[in-house]
């Protein structure tokens, strides 16, 4: 790979297929890198074969290796950027990579709390994309969107197409939440039982804190003695408790 960019980037006027063998070769040495974890080398060498566009794919799924590298460094603003950069395109880019990018906008806008641009681009994908291979998790964080943007109708609906039993505690917390922004309280105290009849629950202690403050702004105050005494004494290490 190296003695051919090398000899490429060494000659003194580069064809077409010049370019395209370099665009190719240093794509693939991206790839390479990508595969092994080499993350900062991998974008060095995509950034290389989006010198020349002669192959479009090749140049967009460059884009889209860089923004996923830097996703995974947690460098969500700079891989925002580069996604950005598919969607302004003067390059028409295949409707494959425009779904991509979108999915990936998604989360990458989902991750720095722009939860009003992470609907967006997620609906946009949900709209165009014929089938996704984890809509679960892709709905979860459609529905956490709208949890923060104080949308509960539509957070609750979304919560209610995941089918995921790994996350039914959370899912099962975030409608109570839901239902408490909606001052719908004992919709809210419903499903946080849901949460506290799961003995194994790591959302325990966070349901118990939920329902004893429901409890004291509803001023029954010996039903929110009770749900905070639970917590000092059964969950002596939760957050809560202080």
């Amino acid at each position: 790979y190296n003695k051919i960019i090398k000899y490429i980037e060494s000659l003194d006027e580069i064809t077409d297929d010049s370019k395209k063998k370099y665009q190719i070769i240093t794509y693939q040495k991206g790839v390479n890198h990508f595969n092994k974890g080499n993350f900062k080398n991998s974008i060095n060498y995509f950034k290389l074969s989006m010198k020349y566009k002669i192959d479009t794919s090749i140049y967009f799924e460059s884009i889209l290796n860089i923004s996923e590298a830097l996703f995974i460094g947690n460098k969500f603003f700079e891989s925002k950027k580069e996604l950005l950069k598919i969607l302004s395109s003067k390059i028409s880019p295949p409707n494959n990579i425009l779904l991509k990018a979108h999915l990936a906008l998604g989360y990458s806008c989902f991750n720095l709390n722009e939860y009003s641009n992470a609907i967006k681009y997620f609906e946009y994908y949900l709209r165009n994309s014929k089938s996704y291979k984890n809509i679960n998790d892709l709905n979860l964080r459609l529905a956490d969107s709208y949890y923060a943007s104080k949308n509960f109708n539509k957070s609750i609906k979304i919560y209610n197409l995941v089918n995921d039993y790994n996350n039914i505690d959370y899912i099962n917390y975030q409608k109570a939440l839901c239902y408490y922004g909606m001052n719908n309280n004992n919709e809210s105290i419903l499903y946080l039982d849901k949460v506290l009849n799961n003995n194994k629950s790591l959302l325990r202690d966070d349901a118990v804190f939920r329902k004893a403050q429901i409890f004291l702004e509803s001023s029954d105050f010996d039903n929110s003695i009770k749900y905070y005494s639970d917590l000092i004494n059964n969950y002596k290490t939760s957050t809560y408790v202080p």
